[in-house]
């Protein structure tokens, strides 16, 4: 609350934001001459003080942000971050839902500790501009632009084992953490210089078991499951289908042509082509709904990916 004080001392009107619980996701309007603190809110783990925030040099952009890196003081100690600046909510009226989707984020993933997945540090928003801090990942381009970049000069092995096998291990660990990612796709993956997978883009992600979209939302239609889009209805598995998609589309067919022989037995449920030359409905069903109940068939996908990397590298 010490911006609070802050801004009774120089008696303004300010706005803050209120997210440590999604009921009160709400902007207060607050008239400091006329307003008495009765019954303050304790910050959350993942809520942090702008003034231990220092943004320094502008590296990108992306759409209503710009990503600069900077630091931040953890336990006394300055450490190097990546930090992405919301734009004032008083500049457009969409960056209210922006903030929801980044406070949501930044309460699940941080969370999460694991190789695969970008470490966030939380986020900054008792003042405008909003910061939402997350690890230093040196520029690090996206999945989806570095295939673009390389086509054609990466080898199988990197591709299930660098590519494929990471991404299957990150899902695999969010959902034994029972969070849903909603938008897994090469888009949402950083890919570092030294063969790094990272999933990362939780601003759509529910924790727990079930999620139904209950009102409506931009989501990406090419990568969600059938149930999701005949009843709005996310689970680990509408997840696992969205990562055969991923792999199907983005990665590898080859990887796929190596997975579907092992799956072949698997009964088909879900036929999904792109064209005449590549037809892995069955796979994506085994990645999608296998019968050995909920987040069995990442596991197994996992393993089968494990696999043919050791085999690939002999």
């Amino acid at each position: 609350m010490e911006a609070l004080r802050r801004a009774s001392e120089l008696s303004q009107e300010t706005t803050y934001l209120n997210p440590a619980h999604e009921e009160l996701w709400v902007i207060i309007e607050v008239k400091i001459k006329t307003s008495i603190l009765l019954r303050g809110i304790k910050k959350q783990s993942w809520e942090l003080d702008n003034d231990s925030v220092k943004v320094e040099t502008v590296i990108g952009h992306v759409p209503h942000a710009v990503i600069s890196e900077g630091r931040i003081l953890i336990d006394g100690i300055w450490r190097t971050v990546m930090i992405e600046i919301s734009p004032s909510t008083k500049q457009m009226d969409v960056t209210r839902e922006q903030i929801r989707a980044a406070a949501n984020e930044a309460r699940i993933l941080n969370k999460f500790e694991h190789t695969n997945i970008i470490k966030t540090y939380g986020i900054a928003l008792l003042r405008e501009p909003v910061l939402f801090v997350s690890e230093a990942m040196a520029n690090a381009p996206t999945l989806y632009s570095t295939l673009r970049r390389r086509r054609g000069n990466i080898s199988d092995v990197e591709k299930v084992e660098s590519m494929c096998l990471a991404c299957a291990i990150a899902v695999q660990y969010i959902h034994s953490k029972k969070c849903i990612h909603r938008c897994i796709g090469a888009r949402n993956v950083l890919y570092t210089g030294d063969k790094l997978a990272k999933l990362c883009e939780f601003g759509l992600a529910r924790t727990g078991d079930v999620y139904v979209l209950k009102k409506s939302q931009r989501v990406p239609l090419r990568w969600m499951a059938p149930e999701s889009l005949a009843a709005c209805t996310f689970t680990a598995k509408s997840d696992v289908f969205s990562f055969g998609i991923f792999l199907l589309r983005r990665v590898a067919e080859s990887v796929l042509v190596l997975l579907a022989e092992e799956l072949a037995h698997v009964d088909v449920r879900y036929h999904y082509e792109l064209n005449e030359k590549t037809r892995f409905g069955h796979t994506l069903v085994v990645l999608a709904e296998a019968n050995t109940g909920p987040s069995k068939e990442i596991i197994a996908c996992v393993g089968r990916l494990r696999k043919k990397a050791s085999a690939s590298k002999s």
